[in-house]
């Protein structure tokens, strides 16, 4: 259901120039559409066929008649159950028809329920579906002229929320879509709604790429490696390294990485299909760095044959986890304690015992925190009085979100008609949290002789890891039979 029925003109849109190619300005200036008229016709066929065909094939109606099916149906509460939350009436589930319509009612006072709805759609409706029911949602019949005022009004609304927040959703056939639509709002004489719709889309195609950020104050100065020492050759380690500046481009690439993942990859992560490379690419692009660095901490540890080589580079390895808490960056931070609970690490009782007070005490402090202890209580409630920038842990979000998944079903009644928006709601909660951290961006620029050791995290396979642990580290062996 694609068109606007409330008008005759709307179903078959008269066209300045329409019988030829060129053809001038439309209506009230607006230029002709790309490729000329007879392009637009054509478009126009397809839009109005495709456009209907979904609701004709689903009541088994003609065109002409599905206008009154429409009608009818787009202002029945029936198929919408409600709850009231402290005086605000709320939705608790509906068919998906039915959630469109009281996404563009005049009777909704809710007012976080588009946020809600499209934040978390794709759990129960395609973008070209969403698309399709809005514009059908245009056609409001029933009721007096500024009743349909209102809803028009609402659906415009909600047409440019839509493509204001999930423009990387638009297929290119569905701009072509809405192109036709706005431009037969224009054609119908609703100026003002035709070009609210098109200053949004515009924009949103006008755009060169991602923003940088602007800040208010420079960044700090950069802590770069020192000089080599006369006589020595070859690359910098992370011995070389200062630790803080390790952590600040560590969490320059956490930080874009977490900001690029998007309310419908964590939605759909923990569903069947969910967790590849193709439908939740940022989170994988996480997954496999967490990865990464958690092998390369312990590669780095023993890489070193040498007891007090070994001591050395721990001692290092938590200095850039103490900075890591320092600059918010949960993610890194968790991938080092990963990388130090890994079991060829965790056996290493004489280099554990090597390190001093201070080294000690951010081990213990740096475990406490990331705890899973009570669903990482620490974690959570530190994370929550912080002050952003920050770069969350992932994994909880993503456990959260399975905990909401699987004690919840997607839908309220046993047909499997009415889609359970509460669970939407509580879905919501967790996102919204995720998303509030990724507005903010870190102060820091690229240190090129730092992010070439970093460079991929180049680490040993588990094996390889577990039998230089035990190279290192014999089992039974004392601490003297060690090098």
């Amino acid at each position: 259901p694609m068109l606007p029925p409330s008008r005759d003109s709307m179903l078959s849109v008269s066209v300045p120039g329409g019988g030829g190619g060129g053809g001038g300005a439309g209506a009230g200036g607006l230029p002709p559409p790309p490729g000329g008229m007879a392009a637009m016709n054509r478009r126009q066929s397809t839009f109005l066929h495709d456009s209907h065909r979904r609701l004709v094939e689903e009541k088994g109606l003609t065109r002409k008649a599905s206008v009154a099916t429409l009608a009818g149906f787009e202002e029945d509460l029936n198929d919408i159950d409600f709850f009231d939350d402290n005086g605000t009436t709320k939705l608790k589930s509906a068919t998906l028809d039915g959630l469109v319509q009281w996404l563009t009612s005049n009777k909704n006072s809710d007012s976080s329920y588009m946020q809600v709805f499209l934040t978390t759609y794709r759990s129960f409706c395609s973008p070209s579906d969403l698309l399709d029911r809005l514009i059908a949602r245009y056609g409001v019949l029933n009721g007096g002229p500024s009743f349909r005022k209102a809803v028009q009004l609402k659906v415009c609304n909600a047409l440019r929320k839509f493509l204001e927040g999930h423009w990387d959703d638009f297929t290119q056939e569905m701009k072509d879509r809405l192109e036709i639509f706005v431009y037969m709002l224009m054609q119908d004489g609703e100026v003002s709604y035709s070009r609210s719709i098109r200053h949004v889309l515009d924009k949103q195609k006008n755009k060169t790429g991602k923003q940088g950020p602007t800040f208010n104050t420079p960044p700090p100065n950069p802590l770069l490696p020192p000089k080599p020492a006369k006589g020595r050759s070859g690359p910098l380690t992370l011995l070389d390294l200062p630790p803080e500046e390790v952590a600040r481009q560590m969490t320059l690439v956490d930080g874009e990485n977490f900001r690029a993942v998007g309310p419908a990859e964590l939605l759909n992560y923990n569903k069947k299909g969910g967790n590849t490379p193709e439908n939740a690419p940022n989170i994988a692009r996480i997954v496999d760095r967490f990865n990464a660095v958690s092998l390369w901490v312990a590669t780095q540890i023993l890489e070193h044959p040498k007891l007090k080589d070994r001591i050395k580079v721990l001692s290092h390895i938590l200095e850039v986890a103490k900075y890591l808490e320092q600059l918010n960056n949960f993610s890194g931070l968790m991938a080092v304690i990963s990388g130090l609970n890994n079991a060829s690490i965790s056996r290493l009782k004489f280099t554990k015992e090597g390190l001093d007070k201070s080294a000690k005490k951010i081990f213990d402090s740096v475990g406490s925190l990331m705890e899973f202890d009570s669903s990482y209580k620490a974690y959570r409630a530190r994370l929550h009085n912080i002050n952003p920038p920050c770069v969350p842990y992932i994994g909880v979000y993503l456990a959260d979100l399975t905990f909401i998944d699987d004690g919840n079903p997607d839908f309220a009644d046993e047909a499997k008609t009415k889609i359970n928006f509460l669970k939407r709601q509580t879905a919501y909660k967790v996102i919204l949290e995720a998303r509030q951290y990724q507005q903010d961006f870190f102060n820091f620029v690229n240190v090129l002789p730092v992010l070439q050791v970093l460079q991929d995290f180049q680490h040993r396979s588990e094996k390889e890891l577990y039998d230089m642990s035990l190279a290192a580290e014999p089992r039974g062996a004392s601490k003297s039979q060690l090098k």
